[in-house]
This record gives structure tokens, C-alpha cells and sequence, in this order.
């Protein structure tokens, strides 16, 4: 059964929930307690990357105690 191959290889995917743009100054006079504003509105979606490519679009969720995310539409 070829959808059984690799079934048991471990990936890893992240969710870039944002991006914002700041010069080399700015990122090295960051301290603790400073905010960073991203690009992305509270309530966008984030993107899933496998291996830094894009993968799939999701919405961040509660689950229990821990961050989930919906998925929206696979890429």
C-alpha cells in the first residue's frame, strides 16, 4: 500500500504567524519588555511550513491549555 510510505518519518511544521520589517539598529536595541508589531492583522491566518515552504493556511486555536491551529485550505 503506497500510502503507508513514510507514514512513520516525523516532520516538523511551523506556523509563521506574522512578519514585520525593522532596521539592524531596532533589532539590536530590543530589550526585554519591548513590543514588536507584526504585519498581520490579530485575526489572519497563519501559514504552516514544512521545511520553510509554505504548506497549508490555518486559524490559531485554544486547545485545552496548549496552541492549536484549524486548518483552513492545504496549499
Amino acid at each position: 500500500n503506497d500510502r503507508n510510505i513514510g507514514s512513520s518519518i516525523d516532520v516538523a511544521l511551523s506556523p509563521q504567524i506574522g512578519t514585520v520589517d525593522m532596521s539592524v539598529d531596532r533589532l539590536f536595541g530590543l530589550k526585554a519588555g519591548d513590543e514588536v508589531v507584526l504585519n498581520e492583522a490579530l485575526e489572519a491566518p497563519v501559514t504552516l511550513l514544512l521545511n520553510g515552504q509554505a504548506v497549508a493556511r490555518a486559524e490559531l486555536v485554544a486547545i485545552d491549555d496548549h496552541f492549536g491551529v484549524r486548518i483552513l485550505e492545504i496549499a
